[in-house]
């Protein structure tokens, strides 16, 4: 098993992908509820968030956000 090589993305909650389409929720006081849906933002990265499409398009390498 060969390893690949290593991209490593330091940065933010922006960096993670905070406010992208795919990680949307909030609350809403004009409806007076939470909007969209409840993810662990710590968890995983957004799809749309640099490092993901970094790695969607190199998968030659391994990305780590």
């Amino acid at each position: 098993m060969t390893k690949k090589p290593k991209i490593l993305i330091l940065g933010d909650s922006f960096t993670f992908g905070h406010g992208c389409s795919d990680k949307i929720y909030y609350f809403d006081n004009n409806q007076n509820k939470f909007v969209g849906t409840y993810l662990d933002y710590n968890s995983t990265p957004s799809d749309y968030c640099w490092a993901s499409l970094l790695q969607e398009k190199y998968q030659q390498y391994e990305v780590i956000n």
